[in-house]
């Protein structure tokens, strides 16, 4: 065998947890899942992956920045969910909205948290799209959902 090839089954050890690699790894799996199973159902993984990981992960941000508490930001921002429902009854969208009460278990005990999961139905157009939102409540999990379906341009936009 060539000596480049020992020498990288040498390093084996080293390679399986160098975090490039296991990005690598993901990536190409990522893009696995995209052409065998399509987009959707990649971008469905995808919440599946790190929607349980955001909760905690905001929280702690906030906390460690201090705006947990400041109620004038609080207060600046939209209502993405009164934006939503306006534009969808412009649009001639129809929202579905389902909760789900999930349980997650951090470590340090079992944490309560909703799931929001909106459906636009484009009426004659046969699109279905559904975001997730979630939160401690069913209000903060409907509009984060609702805030999620505001990045997206496409429903946005007449």
């Amino acid at each position: 065998m060539p000596d480049r090839i020992l020498a990288a089954g040498a390093e084996a050890d080293l390679l399986h947890k160098d975090a490039n690699v296991q990005t690598s790894v993901f990536e190409a799996y990522l893009g696995a899942v995209h052409e065998e199973a399509g987009e959707a159902e990649l971008c469905q993984f995808m919440r599946d992956v790190f929607e349980p990981l955001l909760p905690p992960l905001v929280r702690t941000c906030r906390s460690l920045s201090g705006t947990a508490n400041d109620t004038q930001e609080q207060a600046a921002e939209p209502i993405y969910m009164d934006a939503l429902q306006h534009w969808a009854d412009e649009n001639g969208v129809k929202l579905v909205m389902e909760y789900k009460r999930l349980k997650i278990d951090l470590g340090h005990g079992p944490e309560s948290m909703v799931k929001c999961t909106i459906t636009f139905l484009h009426e004659g157009e046969g699109r279905h799209y559904l975001l997730n939102g979630v939160a401690g409540s069913e209000a903060e999990a409907r509009e984060d959902a609702a805030k999620l379906a505001y990045t997206f341009s496409e429903f946005t936009s007449a």
